[in-house]
This record gives C-alpha cells, sequence and structure tokens, in this order.
C-alpha cells in the first residue's frame, strides 16, 4: 500500500446495493483497487445497520427496498459517518433517487456507474417490468441531472446514453473500461463443484454466469451439438443459476451442468477446469466475464454485440462471431477445440492484454484522475 502523502486526503465511499454476486465483487475490485490512491471506504446499505438474517424477514426487505426513508437515512449515515468528498454508487436500486439527493443537498458529490445503459431483453414478471420502466424512464434522466459524474464501460456505452437521453449532460459521461482480475474472495478459493470431481482432460468449453434468455445458451447448446456430431473430442460445463428445462441439456458425459448459485470459493477452479470461455449473447452491453476469464488466462468466444468486442482483441485474445449464428459459433468452437496450444497461447495473451488495459491498477488511476477533476477547489 501506498503511503498516505501518496494517497493525499481524498475521501471516497463506495455504495453497492447488491449483497453478494456480481455487483458486489465489481464494487470489492473498485475499492481494492482505490485504496493505494484514495482514502476508500465499501459499503453495502444492508450490512451498514448489522442487521442478522434472521432478522431480515421479506416484510423488513420489502420495506427497505421500496421506502424513501430508508435510502434518505443510509445516504445520511454515509454522510456523517465518513465524511466523504465523494460517493461513488456502482449499482442500481430503486431508491437511487431519495439516496443521491440526501447527498446532494449534504454537497457531497456524486459519481454513478452505469452498467446497462439499456436494460436486458429477457422476460419479466409485470412488477419487474414496472420498475424497470421506472428506473429508465424516470429515475435515469434525474441521475444523470444530478450526479457530479456517469461512469461507463465503452464507448459504444456512451453513443446509448446521448441516443437515450440526448447531449446534454454528455459532459458529465466518462468512460473507464471494467477492470480485470478477480475479487480476493474468488482468487482465494479453492473449492472444487462436485460435479466437477476427478481429473479430465477433454478440452472444455465454459458458459458462466446467470442463465438469461439473452445470453443465448440455446445457440451454443445448438453450437455444441454440431461439434458432437462431427465426433469433435470436447465437453461444455453450464455453470450458474437460472431456469433451464431439462428438454435442452445433453448427456452429461458430454455436458456438465451446475445450475445452481456459483461459491466465490468454487469459481477459480470452474475457469481452471475450461480452455475457452463462450458468451454466446444475443443482447447485452457489457460483461465481467470477459476480464475474469482473462484473469484465469481463458480466452474467450463471444458475440459481436454491445461493448464485449471492445474487450477482445481478435485473433489474438479471442475471437468474436455474429449473435445468434450457430453455424459461426460452431465453427469457432471447433477451431479453438481442434487448436489446443493456440488456446493456451491466446489465453496467456489475454492475461497480458487484461493487465496493460484493463488492470484495476490502470482503471483505479483514470478514476482518481476523474475525481481531482470533480474535486477542484476542495480538499482533495
Amino acid at each position: 500500500m501506498n503511503s498516505k502523502s501518496e494517497r493525499g486526503s481524498m475521501r471516497v465511499v463506495y455504495v453497492v446495493f447488491e449483497p453478494s454476486g456480481g455487483m458486489r465483487h465489481y464494487a470489492e475490485s473498485l475499492h481494492s483497487a482505490m485504496a493505494p490512491v484514495t482514502h476508500s471506504t465499501l459499503v453495502v446499505p444492508a450490512e451498514l445497520e448489522k442487521v442478522t438474517d434472521s432478522h431480515r424477514g421479506w416484510i423488513r426487505k420489502l420495506t427497505q427496498k421500496y421506502n424513501p426513508f430508508y435510502y434518505w437515512r443510509m445516504a445520511n449515515v454515509i454522510a456523517r459517518r465518513y465524511d466523504p468528498h465523494l460517493v461513488h454508487v456502482t449499482s442500481a436500486t430503486v431508491g437511487l433517487i431519495p439516496f443521491i439527493a440526501q447527498l446532494y443537498r449534504m454537497r457531497v458529490k456524486v459519481i454513478y456507474t452505469v452498467h446497462d445503459p439499456v436494460p436486458h431483453e429477457r422476460k419479466k414478471r409485470f412488477w419487474d417490468w414496472l420498475v424497470e420502466q421506472y428506473h429508465y424512464s424516470f429515475q435515469m434522466p434525474w441521475v444523470l441531472a444530478k450526479c457530479s459524474g456517469i461512469h461507463l464501460h465503452s464507448a459504444i456505452h456512451s453513443d446509448m446514453m446521448v441516443e437515450k437521453y440526448g447531449k446534454r449532460h454528455t459532459g458529465r459521461l466518462y468512460i473507464v473500461q471494467h477492470g480485470g482480475g478477480a475479487p480476493r474472495t474468488v482468487a482465494a478459493g479453492e473449492d472444487i463443484p462436485k460435479e466437477l470431481e476427478g481429473e479430465n482432460f477433454i478440452f472444455t468449453f465454459l458458459f458462466f454466469g446467470r442463465i438469461e434468455p439473452y445470453k443465448g445458451l440455446g445457440i451454443l447448446l445448438a453450437a455444441f451439438k454440431r461439434l458432437i456430431d462431427k465426433k469433435v473430442l470436447c465437453r461444455l460445463i453450464i455453470a450458474g443459476s437460472g431456469v433451464m428445462h431439462e428438454s435442452t441439456r445433453l448427456p452429461s458425459n458430454q455436458c456438465i451442468v451446475i445450475n445452481r448459485f456459483i461459491k466465490d470459493s468454487e469459481i477459480k477452479s470452474i475457469f481452471l477446469c475450461a480452455n475457452v470461455v463462450v458468451l454466446p449473447y444475443l443482447s447485452a452491453t457489457q460483461s465481467g466475464v470477459i476480464p475474469l476469464a482473462s484473469e484465469f488466462a481463458r480466452p474467450v468466444i463471444c458475440s459481436c454485440i454491445g461493448g464485449l468486442p471492445e474487450m477482445v482483441a481478435t485473433g489474438e485474445t479471442g475471437l468474436i462471431v455474429p449473435p445468434g449464428n450457430v453455424v459461426a459459433l460452431a465453427d469457432a468452437m471447433e477451431s479453438m477445440a481442434n487448436n489446443p496450444i493456440l488456446v493456451q497461447k491466446m489465453g496467456q495473451k489475454a492475461r497480458v492484454h487484461m493487465i496493460e488495459h484493463f488492470s484495476w491498477a490502470t482503471v483505479a488511476k483514470q478514476h482518481r484522475a476523474r475525481y481531482e477533476n470533480l474535486l477542484v477547489g476542495q480538499e482533495a
């Protein structure tokens, strides 16, 4: 860790409203990266009150999630307890307006990270659809107007924001790529899922993350079946929670399904069991799976959609295919399976590329520079 003089006296609080999963991983990684260059604090509002799980019944959770006063109170607690120069909110929630409004009244500058400029294309319950419409149609324009900075992960995200909300607040948009690497809880994990116990030297593809229609798992299964029909020696691991119908599964000796929430301690072993990570998404703006794959020196095959191509050096760290194209995906997978030595070299290049361009240290420097610009005229 750098000395206090190197960090200066800039106090930054990172707020993540998701207590687990990818959003928390992202916030933890950003917080850890910023610690050497700022006085960084990570806050998970759900944990701030230290309420035990036994006391967190569904009624309490519901009244917190949709209670404006709860967010107003959390903003007060954060401002008074940590006295931050800046609060960086790294995940969405239905209560962004009361939360940011109170910080705004207390003259605390706020940066908000937009992971998805447009909503995912997936089936939703009516209430979830309603909340989503509220967020993108009402809450986001307000956030754009009140926040000191809006952090995006790619140039295409910036274009999406301008197209959807106009050019009025473009001066507040800034781009810093998604950092590469695994949070400490993932990097230190050594648990092997029981589904993967035992040695297996077959060339392995991995689909990782929550199963959603927009992620194109059906396309991947169709492409994988083409490889099996051609007698290509390989297997597929599908790891993630979400709905997966039994009728879509292939024989267990060819396709291993871990259809549940993946613990942090299991993620490392799952990636190390794979040779290539596949993201056959039909709709997406970004993904934390690509940086995670690079951390474990695994190349990717991903769809040419959203900001994904900006994270891959085509032919060097992975392959890019048209979304929804079974034949193109199958051809890319077959070329990988037939060239394991090349795949290994691509994985090594992916890790080097991530360290040089998307490392959390690089991300930290870019955020720090933006923070300093925002805090000109204040103690920083």
